[in-house]
């Protein structure tokens, strides 16, 4: 059997046994491929050619495609594959041979039609390599079925000829173009005159800045109307800034509320109303701290405030206050004596009559008193205070002074030099002596005075049983006889120790915390068997300690050395002592700081004191 090959159409091909002839041009078929691939493109190729040319023919007649899934089950070839045999190669042959390639034969359709011959090779039909649609039916140009069976009949394959008939082999087949009889719209119509166009938008154009210029000459305001509307609206944003300020502040939140004044204020920088929000918001603050217990934070926020206004006496005297809670009465005296200069306080000159009396200052004291009494005359306070330091005043004149790196001795010149040497040695181990005891030393050096005993009374107006004062200063009673130095050293260190508790807690120690821990720095033993009133109370200890019958006044010292004998051994001993003290120094108050330090609150502390000591 002898047949030829084509490249880039399907047809007869050339085959001679298993050796293809390549073809005129060179190309070598498809290579042959065995085993089940080949058995399953064998049985697939005869259906897929029948139904191709099928589907050709029924296209170009019109007709629906007998390709259909019902069309294709009652073919012959169907029905054969479904038995299990294969499309002939040739008519009347067996089936394709294991590894050997076989040439279709002719069949017919359901229809009767004959069908295009299909060769396989290895179960496959040969599909020659060319490009994407060549050489397939081509929906412009159709061959009939005449063409066809001339090409089979003549055996001059349909490979052979151009299916066109009008371009040469191998060539780009030309796509037909068209007909377009206008250009393609854009959707905006064309316009004969461009310049026409661009003129009128220039006229246009011109016209409409003229008569915004005459509309803004007509309705143009003077500059000083249009800084009132700016200012009215910076002014609306200032109010709507100060009421959210005022309510961060009474809510307590300080910082925010200080920062919302100050945006206010620089939104309205002509009002000075809102500067002084800001000025009373920092020193709202400042005493916020300090009340807490915060005093060099308090310091901090009064200098701020003082930077937009040096003079104002409110931070003056909040900057003083701040300074003496902090333990550093000289750096309070320069803001306290600007605020006095700046206003009238009376609190502010009594606290600057206070330091200067504890600075030995007696003449600036006196004076800060009857500013105070000229304003007030009946201000108990200030009348008190100043009849005190003028009887010192008097008392005190032609004293002379020793100064040591703890203390200020004040003394008379008839004073033996002997017991004057003895109180200062005495003075200095009382010191060290309260410094181990209690691990703290007041940062100031302590005024003390010696008197003799009618200038003691006289001074201090005690009662007769008192044998020393502390009020700020420590007053001493000596006379020609000096007492036993045992005596005269419990004395000393019973004042010092006084001195060093005020200056820890700041002032705010209770009366019987400051008698009973004073008694324990001097080495006093509370008494087992004390007993007390079944209802008394702390209160009525500060009272009994402070009566004139020295007897009712005795008993109040042993109930609080007992209290504070007791604290101490309740855990913590002197460290937590000084830590409560240390917190009434903050300011906290004693009922504040009491079940924070020792657990219980100062109410179940006096029933358990009460219980103990009635029982």
């Amino acid at each position: 059997m002898r047949a030829t090959w084509s490249r880039w159409t399907l047809g007869p091909a050339s085959i001679s046994g298993a050796s293809p002839r390549r073809a005129p041009d060179g190309a070598a078929p498809p290579p042959i491929r065995y085993g089940r691939e080949r058995d399953r493109r064998a049985r697939a190729a005869p259906r897929h050619l029948a139904d191709r040319a099928r589907a050709l023919r029924d296209r170009r007649d019109g007709r629906r495609s007998p390709g259909s899934a019902a069309a294709r089950r009652r073919h012959p070839d169907f029905v054969r594959r479904r038995a299990g045999g294969d499309v002939r190669g040739t008519a009347g042959g067996d089936g394709l041979a294991r590894g050997r390639v076989g040439l279709g034969g002719h069949d017919r359709g359901a229809d009767g039609r004959n069908l295009l011959p299909g060769v396989v090779a290895d179960g496959r039909a040969i599909r020659e390599r060319r490009r994407r649609r060549e050489g397939r039916p081509d929906p412009l140009h159709h061959r009939s079925d005449e063409a066809h069976e001339r090409d089979r009949i003549q055996g001059s394959g349909s490979g052979r000829q151009d299916l066109r008939r009008k371009r040469a082999p191998r060539r780009v087949r030309p796509i037909p173009v068209p007909d377009r009889p206008r250009p393609l719209s854009t959707g905006v119509p064309l316009i004969p005159n461009v310049r026409l166009l661009a003129l009128a938008a220039l006229l246009l154009g011109a016209a409409a800045l003229l008569l915004g210029w005459r509309e803004g000459r007509r309705y143009e305001r003077s500059a000083s109307e249009r800084a009132v509307v700016f200012a009215s609206l910076g002014a609306r944003d200032a109010q709507a800034l100060t009421e959210e300020a005022i309510r961060l502040y009474g809510a307590g939140q300080f910082p925010r509320a200080c920062e919302k004044f100050g945006r206010a204020a620089a939104d309205d920088p002509a009002s000075a109303a809102r500067r002084q929000d800001v000025i009373r918001c920092f020193e709202g603050w400042g005493w916020h701290a300090l009340r807490e217990g915060r005093p060099d934070e308090a310091s901090l926020l009064f200098k701020h405030g003082l930077i937009e206004t040096p003079d104002d006496p409110g931070l003056l005297k909040g900057l003083g206050v701040a300074a003496v809670h902090a333990g550093r009465p000289d750096d309070a005296l320069a803001p306290l004596e600007r605020a006095a200069r700046a206003e009238y306080d009376p609190e502010v000159r009594l606290l600057l009559a206070h330091l200067h009396d504890r600075r030995d200052n007696p003449a600036q004291a006196v004076v800060n008193l009857r500013a105070v009494l000229e304003r007030e005359p009946s201000n108990e306070s200030a009348r008190r205070l100043l009849e005190k330091v003028e009887r010192e005043w008097r008392a005190e004149a032609g004293f002379r002074r020793e100064i040591t790196p703890r203390f200020v001795v004040k003394y008379r010149d008839t004073l033996d030099a002997e017991a004057r040497r003895e109180i200062v040695t005495q003075l200095e181990a009382a010191a060290a002596r309260v410094t181990r005891m209690l691990a703290y030393t007041p940062q100031q050096r302590t005024t003390v005075v010696l008197y003799e005993h009618h200038e003691f009374r006289d001074v201090t107006r005690v009662h007769a049983w008192a044998t020393g004062l502390f009020d700020g200063k420590i007053r001493l009673p000596v006379g020609r006889v000096r007492p036993p130095a045992t005596e005269l050293e419990r004395l000393v260190v019973h004042e010092y120790a006084h001195a060093a508790i005020h200056d820890l807690a700041r002032g705010r120690a209770p009366r019987w915390l400051h008698e009973g821990l004073a008694q324990v720095l001097e080495g006093a033993t509370s008494d087992p068997i004390l007993r007390a009133p079944s209802g008394l109370t702390l209160a009525g200890v500060e009272a009994l300690a402070g009566d004139q019958d020295p007897l009712r006044a005795r008993a109040g010292y042993n109930i609080a050395l007992w209290i504070v004998r007791d604290l101490l051994d309740r855990g913590g001993g002197m460290e937590s002592l000084r830590e409560l003290l240390a917190r009434l120094g903050a300011g906290e108050s004693i009922a504040e700081a009491m079940p924070r330090v020792y657990g219980l609150r100062l109410t179940e502390l006096e029933s358990q004191w009460r219980r103990i000591l009635g029982g």
